[in-house]
């Protein structure tokens, strides 16, 4: 917790401030403070877990910025020159190439296969999702590269990550849909939820529904679902949008949230080939909000 708000605000909180001051300026010194704040800052927006503190905080990063980056111009340029100008450009164009490589993991990959939404209502927020591991933990494992890890979020825009009262995360207890329609692979449901920071190794997926989908040809694994929550057998047909159980805290899980990803027709949820995936015709990544 600590590490998040230093991260979400106390370093913005710093850049805006130090660039909102700062009076000695080139010409040339002025656009790449402007510009290495603007990236930092567009970094921590992207990559920071928002549903720690509060999703809507981060909108105070790019208002302040504005508003810093306004004033600063505002100064005249005084012809002095703070700091070394060589640092300035090497963290300005690393900055930018972090910030456009963040923008291109948050575009749909060539082959995404198309799911409905598994959640109804929410609002639903996205803790681990998209093509790059700053921003998707899961990402360098195979089968999981695209994986999604969703939570859902209070009225104040966070999601109460550090209880060990399962009934204090708002996703827990949630029902669960199936995304595709299809036959069920493989249904386990009779694991115990477990109470954070309680992990369970040998049973990774926890309580967990594997469906091979009869039109989008993937095979997708919802786990730690609650116990005795999961309502299909296994080789039961399924429709797309039937309820299969629900949001729990079983498994290798930090707390109660839906996993979800896909693999590959036939081959195995932990080992296979990941495919990657849309919501409703979106491609999650991390702080996004499934409806």
């Amino acid at each position: 917790m600590a590490a998040q708000v230093l991260v979400q605000i106390l370093l913005p909180a710093y850049l805006i401030w130090d660039l909102y001051r700062t009076r000695d300026f080139t010409r040339a010194g002025r656009h790449l403070m402007v510009a290495i704040t603007g990236f930092s800052l567009s970094i921590i927006f992207f990559i920071a877990r928002w549903d720690i503190t509060s999703l809507y905080l981060r909108w105070l990063l790019p208002v302040g910025f504005l508003v810093a980056a306004g004033r600063s111009y505002q100064r005249p340029v005084t012809g002095e020159q703070k700091g070394k100008i060589a640092f300035q450009w090497v963290w300005a164009v690393l900055g930018a190439l972090l910030t456009g490589y963040l923008v291109w993991a948050k575009i749909p990959p060539a082959g995404a296969i198309d799911l409905a939404s598994p959640l109804r209502g929410g609002p639903y927020y996205v803790a681990h999702g998209g093509g790059a591991t700053l921003l998707n933990n899961h990402h360098t494992n195979r089968s999981q590269a695209y994986a999604l890890d969703i939570a859902e979020l209070s009225a104040f825009g966070h999601d109460d990550a550090f209880s060990d009262n399962l009934q204090d995360y708002e996703i827990y207890g949630d029902n669960l849909y199936s995304p595709c329609s299809g036959t069920v692979f493989q249904a386990v449901g009779n694991l115990e939820d477990l109470i954070p920071p309680e992990t369970d190794r040998e049973n990774l997926a926890g309580n967990h529904v594997v469906i091979d989908c009869e039109h989008e040809d993937i095979r997708v694994v919802l786990a730690h679902m609650q116990e005795d929550s999961v309502t299909v057998a296994e080789g039961a047909s399924v429709d797309e949008g039937a309820v299969v159980g629900k949001a729990g805290n079983s498994g290798n899980t930090s707390q109660p949230h839906l996993h979800i990803h896909a693999v590959a027709p036939g081959e195995d949820i932990l080992r296979g080939r990941g495919v990657p995936i849309t919501l409703d015709g979106r491609f999650p990544t991390r702080n996004s909000l499934i409806p």
